[in-house]
Parts: structure tokens; sequence; C-alpha cells
């Protein structure tokens, strides 16, 4: 066989019309009493996104005007073989033609993609500060509040999208709305102050709050600080936060498609009694031997409302250190750990199904939860599979920051120096029973830094910075043999300039004018060749880290600000 691979380079480039809408209406009430400063808002929004993408094709009309057969009527003419597709203004695709294809043909098989959103968002928040009571340290700090938010999607996909017919990514339409009730204190207990050490503080905070969709939720953070001398502050804070689950995460449509399996009843499979005494509980026999046509299971992959929150544990320690009396020079450092546990991520079909046939509490485990099973006149095949989004994962990191900085001086202006720096000795991703080493990929480089020089005099300031992330790998835990054998992603670094000119200082009101350029990138530098998930899978795909490196190029930028 001879397989003929061809783009179709006369749809013309992939090109998106974009536009953005969005207002947001805000007023609030400041008001004090006593030592006491209460603060009330009330914030409603509302913002529409629409996209055309141009240069895509139906893969339907494609497959017609491919099938084609002699036109009897007009000898040495072809048509397509499908009468309806003929009705419906089917032409013939010459795919082999010097000329490319013919206008006719390609004004049956275009299409293009049409997408929207529509986002509101509504709040309601209050909180109040100021001295609980005084301390022999100091006073005692505290703050309260309420809020109270609900959130609504609405987006749109063409029919064409939804159906998987087109050349682009098969989209479904997400709706949903998600509603939080939450209350929060915070509290800084001064401890020392001009004693023994210069200071000594311990803060606390907590939140609860109540989602719709994941229910109860807490959060909070605990942490004290300390300076021995003038300049010199050390830290340390333990804190727990949580992330409730997107609209998407809770309410994306289903799309699917046919999943190869593994049945865990087979005959042949290698399993624990207790697995096998759980098929014969379904009537399966121990002989049971379903054919390659019935382990291809239609699957389901879809949004999950019974979602809980992500709970994220930090804890950092640091100091920050100013060794000039006039604080010209700041030279700071902290370590972090950060452990999320119950994170959320697709679980993997195979790792349900046998999570599912080993669980203690079978069949009503949430392992089991979309698993559908045939009778015995079906020959006990999976009839469907439904799977997700689960709380099954967990993420792990470790690493530390650095920073130096300094403002000096110099010819009548200040200039400002500003280096950060972070190492990082732990990235790692556990879920569906495996643990996956993330450590070196693009964006999770082991060292990252950028570096700041700029110089303000009167109404003139610039800066020129550089951003750089270290060499590193594609993928650690790949199986594909061209990562392994081309598992390498060069260090990368990018310039940026900028000069902005104040036209009048800001007055007493805050108000100024300026006027600035920017450029980005300067030196060109082409993002290095990251091959896509397709690719990973043997397929032409993205060929960098879109998120993690700069795609754009040189570019340059020119504003004026006008405040009033």
């Amino acid at each position: 066989s001879i397989n003929y691979n061809r783009r179709l380079s006369e749809l013309g480039p992939r090109t998106y019309q974009q536009q953005r809408d969005s207002w947001r209406l805000l007023a609030g009430i400041e008001s004090n009493f006593g030592l006491w400063h209460s603060d009330l808002s009330v914030q409603t929004s509302r913002s529409e996104f629409s996209q055309l993408s141009l240069g895509h094709y139906n893969t339907a009309n494609l497959s017609n005007s491919l099938k084609i057969e002699a036109d009897l009527d007009n000898p040495g003419q072809y048509r397509c073989i499908s009468a309806a597709a003929r009705d419906a203004g089917c032409k013939p695709a010459n795919v082999f033609g010097e000329q490319g294809l013919a206008a006719d043909t390609l004004a049956y098989i275009q299409a293009s993609q049409s997408t929207g959103a529509q986002l509101q968002q509504h709040e309601v928040q209050w909180q109040i500060n100021g001295p609980l009571l005084t301390l022999p340290a100091g006073e005692l700090n505290t703050l309260l509040g309420a809020n109270w938010r609900q959130e609504e999607i609405e987006s749109t996909i063409d029919a064409l999208t939804q159906s998987g017919l087109s050349s682009s990514v098969a989209l479904s339409p997400v709706n949903g709305r998600d509603e939080l009730s939450e209350i929060f204190a915070e509290t800084r207990i001064p401890l020392a102050n001009e004693t023994i050490v210069k200071k000594m503080d311990a803060s606390f905070a907590y939140r609860f709050s109540d989602y719709d969709s994941a229910g109860a939720a807490t959060g909070w953070s605990s942490a004290l600080s300390l300076s021995p001398s003038a300049n010199l502050d050390l830290f340390a804070r333990r804190s727990a936060a949580v992330r409730a689950p997107s609209i998407s995460e809770l309410y994306l449509p289903p799309r699917g498609g046919t999943l190869n399996i593994a049945d865990p009843c087979a005959a042949n499979a290698s399993v624990s009694a207790s697995t096998r005494e759980k098929c014969r509980s379904f009537g399966i026999p121990d002989s049971f031997a379903p054919s390659a046509q019935e382990l291809a299971v239609p699957y389901r992959i879809r949004g999950n409302d019974q979602l809980q929150e992500e709970t994220g544990y930090t804890t950092s320690f640091g100091l920050t250190y100013h060794p000039l009396e006039d604080n010209a020079l700041t030279l700071r450092a902290e370590y972090f750990d950060i452990d999320i546990h119950n994170a959320i991520v697709n679980i993997d079909p195979t790792f349900k199904l046998n999570s599912c046939y080993s669980a203690e509490d079978f069949p009503t485990s949430w392992f089991c939860r979309g698993l559908n099973r045939g009778t015995s006149a079906q020959n006990f095949r999976f009839t469907q599979i439904d799977t997700g989004l689960e709380n099954i994962g967990r993420l792990q990191t470790r690493g530390s920051d650095f920073e130096i900085a300094s403002q000096i001086p110099l010819w009548g202006g200040s200039l400002h120096n500003r280096l950060l720096a972070t190492y990082t000795n732990l990235w790692q991703q556990t879920a569906n029973n495996k643990t996956l080493n993330r450590l070196g990929e693009p964006g999770l480089q082991q060292w990252k830094g950028s570096y700041s020089l700029g110089f303000d005099k009167g109404a003139w300031d610039s800066t020129v910075s550089v951003r750089h992330l270290k060499s590193g790998t594609i993928e650690n835990d790949s199986t594909q043999a061209y990562i392994r054998a081309n598992n390498h992603v060069p260090s990368v670094s990018y310039f940026d300039a900028y000069l902005g000119y104040r036209f009048t200082q800001a007055q007493a009101n805050g108000k100024s004018r300026r006027v600035y350029l920017s450029a980005h990138n300067l030196t060109d530098q082409d993002p290095p060749y990251v091959p896509g998930e397709s690719l990973r899978n043997g397929n032409p795909g993205t060929s960098t880290s879109a998120s993690v490196y700069d795609v754009r190029g040189r570019y340059w930028r020119v504003g004026l600000e006008y405040e009033f």
C-alpha cells in the first residue's frame, strides 16, 4: 500500500477574528468608627467573547468529495457518488492536480468555526478592621469580613464543531453557575517591641467558605515574624488554602469515542481471588472470554458535579536583610514547600476500572460510577464507560526564592537593580496511582531567574530586563522512543526594554500624563522545539510550549496614558 499525505493549503492559513466586550459597575462606602475602618462594596460585571476561526474544512463533505465515479452524462468527467451530496453541491476533489483544488470544490468543503461565551459575576463584600485592644508590645489589630459571589457562564459552539465533523478539535458548550458565601478574620498579635528584640509579631487568619458546588471548605494561616535588629527580619509561615472546582470542571458537556480496555473479569486477567468473586456476583463465569470487538467500549469524558475542593498546604520561612543603614540594598531568601491534596485531574479509565473491582466497598465505590456493564444477553460486555475529572491527584514542589535589590543615587537620578532567582528541587505529580517527576520540564526548570536594571531621573524612567530559563527536558517519564532520544530543551533568555516620560508630575489628586515605549524579546529569540502531546502519540502537533516560551518574537508597544 502507498500512504499519501497532503495539506489542504488551498484553504489558506488558520485565521482568527475575535471580539471582546466587558463592563463592570462598582460602588462602595467607606466609614470610620473611632479607630475602626469599615469598607462595603458591591459590584456586577459581564464579559462577552466571540471568535470566528477560518481555514477549516468539513470532514464529511471532504469524504464525499473524495468518493467519486465517472459521470456518465459528461464523458471524461467525474462526479460525487452520493446523490444527496451532489444535491448539496458536492464537487470532486482532485488532490493530485497541479493547480490544486478547484474553487467549486473548496466552496463545498471549507468551513469556519464560531465560538462565544458570556460570563457574569456579582459580588458583595464587607470588612472592618481596627485595634481590638492594646497589649504591652503594641495594638492587637483585627480584621473581620464577609463575602458573597455568584458566577455564571454560558458558551456557544457552532453545530459542525460540536458534531466533531470539523477539521478542528471537537468542542462542546459549557453552561453553569456557582455561588459562594464566606466569612473571614485576621489578627496580628504584637509579642515584643524594643525589648529583647527589635520586634516580634504573630499573625493568624481563618476563612470559612460555602460553595453551592463543593460545599463547605476552610482555609487558615499562621505566621511568626521576628526582627532581632532594625536591619534583619525573620519569618516562618504555615497555611492551608482551598480551590473550588471551576464551572467548566463541574459542567463540561460529554464528548466521547471508543476505548480499548482490559476487562478484569476476563478469564485471562491476572486478578486476585476477591476480584474474581466480585465478577461472579454479576453472574460472570470464570471462563468469560470477551472478543476484541467487545473490548472496544464507547466512552464519554464529561465534567463532574461531585468534585470537591483542592487543598494546598504551604510551609515557608526566610529572612530579609538590609546591610546598609538607608536600606539601599536588600537581600532576601525564602524556602517553600507546597503540597496540594485532592488535586483535580483526569482519571485514567483503566485505573478507574481496576480500582472499582479491587475496592472493598464494591460496587458502591465511587470508582464504579459510570461503569455500565451489560447483562448475559449482551455477553456481560461494558456498554459504556463515563470518565473525566476526579479528586485523585497530588502536586508537590519544594525550593527556594532569592532576591537582591538595590537603589542608589546617581547623576541626579536613581539607579535601581533587582535580581530574582528560583531554585526548585522537587516538582512531582501523582495521579492514577502513578507518580511523575516533572522537574526540569518546560516551565518547571530547576533554575529560573530575572534581572532588571533601571534608571530614573526627573520625568524620565527606563528599564532593561532579562528573563532566563535553564535548560531542561521535554518529558522525564516519556515512553516514546523519539522523546527519549531527543529529550533536551536548551536554556533561553529574553531581553526587554522600557522608556517612559511623564509630562506632568503627579498633582495633589494623583493624576498624571505620560507616554512610553517598550520592546519585548529584543533579540527575537526563537522558542525551543518542544513536541506536543499529539506528536508524543505519533502524530504531528505543536512545536513548542507556548505557555512557557515566547512565540510572538520581537514586538514594540507605544502608549499614551492620561488620567483625569
